[in-house]
């Protein structure tokens, strides 16, 4: 659970996205579940974007589930 994409920051909620140019969608940076949800990120050409496969990622991690709340 991280993001090269992430730069700490005091703006926002702490955390900048590169990719955006704006605050990350998470509170927690994770480039596996955004790359699930956006289809950006390090993790995009690796990730499918679809419902099944952020299903899949966040049943193999509870912890994720904190991140799907922001």
């Amino acid at each position: 659970m991280a993001c090269k994409c992430a730069k700490r920051t005091d703006e926002y909620h702490g955390w900048s996205c590169e990719v955006s140019g704006g605050a990350c969608a998470f509170l927690m940076p994770d480039s596996e579940i955004c790359a699930a949800v956006y289809g950006e990120g390090p993790d995009a050409d690796r990730i499918e974007q679809s419902d099944e496969s952020l299903k899949k990622l966040i049943e193999d991690e509870p912890s994720r589930r904190f991140n799907m709340l922001v």
